[in-house]
């Protein structure tokens, strides 16, 4: 048999297999045993040789016909009346699984440790949106979108349909969507010309009849009149196509529109809370100031009332010790002092006597 040939397909290969089928069938109806237990093992040669029905690989193909010549054997020695056969067939067929027992092609047995109770009911199926009736649903509030601001969708005409491009990239059935309506839209151009070139032969025809005086019996149309019929429904369905994507347009436009003037209102509430959060922070940041004046006040009340009890009980001498170490503690701190007030008020100026002038020859008259 040739390697590129398929087993099933090969003439040799068809007439041992069937020939060794027909062999094991009618050696079952020859063994010792009840009519139910030959039927049982009828069942399982036809469920086997079904089983392998597709099989291609040698080493497979050559054990399963040793099997089948090897159950021949013990089937012609169990008609014989040998018992070690018979027992052998018994041993099998009492392990063999029930399912092959069966005649093929029938019901799978129930099992038997299936629950007796019903299954709970499944759940009622979703009801069927109508068409483009999620995108009609826009625009959304806030809440119901992903994401903290809104994204304004974009009317675009994709090879003349219109669409609402909300996210990118482009998801796959709407694509699919564009891709139909641009097939069907396809077909009907071409099945219009076509019936345009058919209605000029057609109207040929109708001349070419009126010329030779042969028209057709009472009550039977022109050759083109068909034609004529059938391109009337494909333009009528063209311009239905046309009026269904204007009225898409006028609406998709329209959610366009609302989704602008939401994005508008919602970004003038985001800036007003913005300054809203602004005027809070602020009010905190004043009000924590506030009190930290007075808390300074408060500290400078006291320690002026301390200083003049201790003026009261202690006398100015200690009480300007007291005043002194507290400037001293405030230097410590990093308070810078106060700049000492320096005399603005300059020298005058004495005028300078050059040495020279004061040896200067006195001239004398004459």
């Amino acid at each position: 048999m040739p390697k590129f040939l398929a087993p099933r397909k090969s003439g040799v290969h068809r007439v041992a297999a069937i020939a060794l089928y027909r062999t094991l069938l009618s050696q079952c109806g020859t063994i010792p045993f009840a009519d139910e237990q030959k039927d049982a093992l009828r069942n399982v040669v036809r469920n086997r040789f079904r089983s392998n029905l597709n099989r291609q690989g040698g080493d497979k193909l050559r054990t399963a016909f040793t099997a089948g010549y090897e159950a021949v054997t013990h089937l012609d020695a169990s008609a014989s009346g040998n018992e070690e056969s018979t027992s052998l067939i018994t041993t099998i067929l009492s392990q063999v699984h029930t399912r092959l027992t069966l005649p093929p092609g029938a019901p799978w047995p129930p099992r038997s440790d299936a629950p007796t109770e019903s299954p709970e009911p499944l759940p009622p199926p979703k009801p069927k949106r109508a068409p483009g009736e999620l995108i009609l649903s826009r625009p959304l509030p806030l809440d119901k979108l992903t994401g903290p601001v809104r994204r304004i969708p974009i009317l675009v005409n994709a090879n003349h349909v219109p669409i609402l491009r909300l996210t990118k990239p482009q998801p796959h059935h709407l694509t699919m969507y564009i891709k139909r309506r641009v097939e069907q839209r396809q077909r009907r151009h071409d099945r219009k010309w076509v019936l345009h070139e058919d209605i000029a032969l057609s109207k040929q025809e109708d001349e070419w009849d009126e010329l030779i005086g042969q028209k057709g019996q009472k009550g039977e149309g022109k050759w083109a009149d068909e034609q004529e019929k059938a391109l009337d429904e494909v333009e009528d369905s063209l311009e239905r196509e046309q009026a269904k994507n204007r009225r898409w347009t006028a609406k998709l436009s329209k959610i366009v529109d609302e989704e602008k003037a939401l994005a508008e209102e919602e970004k003038l509430e985001r800036k007003r809370a913005k300054n809203r959060r602004r005027m809070a922070r602020k009010r905190e940041r004043l009000a924590a100031e506030d009190k930290r004046h007075q808390n300074e006040e408060r500290v400078e009340q006291d320690r002026r009332h301390q200083n003049e009890e201790k003026v009261g009980t202690r006398g100015t001498q200690a009480a300007e010790d007291d005043q002194r170490h507290q400037n001293q503690e405030v230097v410590k701190r990093g308070v810078p002092k106060l700049p000492r007030r320096t005399n603005t008020n300059k020298p005058r100026s004495e005028t300078k006597v050059e040495p020279s002038s004061l040896f200067k020859p006195i001239r004398r008259g004459t």
